[in-house]
């Protein structure tokens, strides 16, 4: 069983990449395989009094299927709201489903090991951490701690920021 990859396709729409895959050759079969699509665009703003460019994620979405004329029946699991900067979280069963099946691991343990990495890349945000793991290598170990013993990681990060919250289960960090 193939283990996946990533791949970057320019596009005017979700829907314009399965297009492009066709155009591109590539069979119906394994263009069925894409299952994640994450749509990017590009924003303006002033800031500060200048007007920046940035870029951020539109939209996630599930690829249920692609059909014989490469329509493909997307599922949205994720958008983007511009005027408060943060991607919000609106169907992620489907995925998580696929993920619980492929993976072997329960729905529920998902959804509890996703809550754990939303709390600790919230908590590396704090501006005290932030000060503290300023050094990528120091961010990397943090990151490293946090993989072998989550809770104890977590626990100690809260300290060291001086709270204790949890983050919104239908938010995610811009």
């Amino acid at each position: 069983m193939a283990k996946g990859g990533l791949a970057s396709i320019h596009a005017e729409s979700p829907k314009a990449v399965f297009g492009r895959l066709k155009d591109l050759g590539v069979e119906r079969a394994l263009a069925n395989e894409l299952k994640v699509l994450v749509y990017m665009g590009l924003f303006h703003a002033r800031i500060k009094g200048s007007l920046q460019r940035f870029r951020r994620v539109k939209a996630i979405y599930f690829v249920k299927e692609v059909d014989d004329n490469y329509e493909p029946r997307l599922s949205l699991i994720a958008r983007y709201e511009p005027e408060r900067d943060k991607l919000f979280i609106e169907d992620p069963k489907p995925l998580l489903d696929l993920i619980s099946e492929r993976s072997l691991l329960s729905v529920d343990e998902l959804e509890a090991r996703w809550m754990l990495r939303a709390r600790f890349l919230s908590l590396m945000l704090n501006p005290k951490l932030r000060e503290k793991y300023s050094d990528p290598q120091e961010w990397l170990e943090a990151l490293t701690a946090f993989y072998r013993d989550p809770d104890r990681t977590i626990r100690g990060l809260e300290a060291i920021a001086g709270v204790k919250e949890e983050p919104k289960a239908q938010e995610m960090l811009p």
